[in-house]
């Protein structure tokens, strides 16, 4: 008689458990953050040309109108990584990850001293010549959780030394404006 007095005590108490135990979950999934439809960066408008399906790992590309992701010269990207935390660290890896896929490629890795973020930037080649590009990526706490890294690459198919002298004139025009302002999301107005 006693276990039917607090059977219905049982059954609260296992869907309370329940209910809080699937907000804990919903809590912890990763947010999905819709990419804008256009960044602004370097005086130019890149349009999103993909995005990606993994909610564990979002990717948004942006490329100029008349490009695409097969042959272009300009392209960022947003891609975010919700359950890390370590901006600095996350570059870091990054750079050891471009020294082992190109040895010899050029690296920089700045860290913001007082605070999280981290810019790297690098040159890379394909291993066929066909073509040199230039990388600048931020690495930043996400307002959203976890880590954020913005990028905005160059990419060239001619010369490679005329495309490295014409980078050298503005690379730390792009290093400025990526460390203050990052990719300027376009209002939906102004990406029509």
């Amino acid at each position: 008689m006693r276990l039917s007095v607090a059977a219905p005590y049982i059954v609260l108490f296992g869907l309370l458990s329940l209910t809080i135990a699937l907000e804990a979950a919903q809590a912890k999934a990763p947010k999905s953050i819709e990419p804008p439809k256009a960044v602004e960066f370097d005086g130019r408008t890149l349009n999103l040309a993909w995005q990606g399906e993994n909610p564990e790992q979002p990717v948004a590309e942006f490329i100029p109108e008349g490009e695409t992701l097969d042959k272009w010269t300009h392209l960022a990207s947003i891609r975010r990584y919700p359950d890390l935390e370590d901006a600095q660290g996350l570059a870091k890896m990054t750079v050891e990850e471009v020294q082992e896929t190109y040895p010899g490629s050029p690296t920089n890795l700045v860290d913001d001293p007082k605070g999280s973020d981290a810019i790297i930037e690098f040159v890379v080649e394909s291993p066929d010549k066909t073509f040199a590009e230039y990388n600048l990526f931020k690495y930043a706490k996400d307002p959203a959780g976890g880590v954020v890294a913005q990028q905005y690459a160059l990419r060239t198919y001619g010369d490679r030394k005329t495309f490295l002298d014409e980078l050298t004139a503005k690379r730390q025009k792009l290093l400025d404006e990526m460390a203050d302002s990052g990719l300027a999301a376009v209002s939906a107005k102004k990406a029509e």
